[in-house]
């Protein structure tokens, strides 16, 4: 999982979660990391795939020990597949749901929105986990302006209907634009932010708390370490200043 210093990784009901991680990064291990902690205190997680084909995706979040097989088997999580929806590749999965028909920037909230309808019961009592595995993926099926309209149209949602849901967003910096990215930013409670810089004997990596809604904070950056092998903390991250 995530070894985190004086930063609390795992986030409040309601909130906002950007990580915004570059090529080279592991910011995209924290997104999944964090996914495991909110599992581990109940959470239902609802996982909305817009970037691989499922079986990818269950390879990269076992990098961080999730069984995300398990865990739909379990009840525990639901994955909207919109990559799987779009490409025609479906699989039979408990708790992996498809947007049959068109889907386009017309449909697609509607669409997301009967799956929730049909997921309430699960997520009623436990809390519920967006997650957006990720804004790039959305990005290239829609455009940006798209995309932005579609997460405004969701948060509004949000906040009328199911107000203690978190968000969390992952953004590829090298693919998105910086005006979308400050926007997401903006909307965003906590803003974590990952780069790395290539060195003849490995990869650098720090890690940047540049918003948060605790009380009393001030931004932060971190050493960030990704365990050889895999262990109950996979991520460490050390303090520096």
């Amino acid at each position: 999982m995530i070894a985190m210093e004086t930063f609390k990784v795992v986030p409040s009901d309601g909130a906002v979660v950007s990580i915004i991680y570059d090529t080279y990064s592991s910011g995209w291990q924290l997104f999944f990391g964090t996914i495991a902690e909110l599992l581990e205190q109940g959470k239902f997680v609802v996982l909305s795939n817009y970037n691989q084909p499922l079986k990818t995706l269950f390879k990269l979040a076992s990098a961080v020990g999730i069984d995300i097989e398990e865990e739909l088997k379990n009840d525990n999580m639901a994955i909207i597949d919109v990559f799987g929806s779009k490409y025609e590749t479906y699989f039979d999965i408990p708790n992996v749901y498809y947007l049959h028909g068109v889907v386009d920037v017309d449909t697609i909230n509607p669409k997301i929105l009967f799956v929730f309808e049909r997921l309430q019961p699960k997520f009623k009592k436990r809390g519920l986990v967006r997650a957006i595995y990720a804004l790039e993926g959305a990005t290239f099926m829609f455009g940006e302006e798209e995309t932005l309209k579609l997460i405004n149209a969701d948060l509004a949602h949000k906040s009328k209907y199911h107000p203690d849901t978190i968000f969390m967003f992952l953004m590829n910096s090298d693919i998105l634009s910086r005006k979308f990215i400050a926007w997401v930013s903006g909307i965003s409670d906590y803003v974590i932010v990952t780069k790395s810089k290539l060195e003849p004997d490995g990869i650098i990596e720090r890690l940047y708390v540049v918003r948060s809604p605790d009380e009393g904070f001030r931004p932060l950056a971190f050493k960030l370490h990704v365990a050889d092998e895999l262990t109950k903390e996979r991520i460490k991250i050390e303090k520096l200043f």
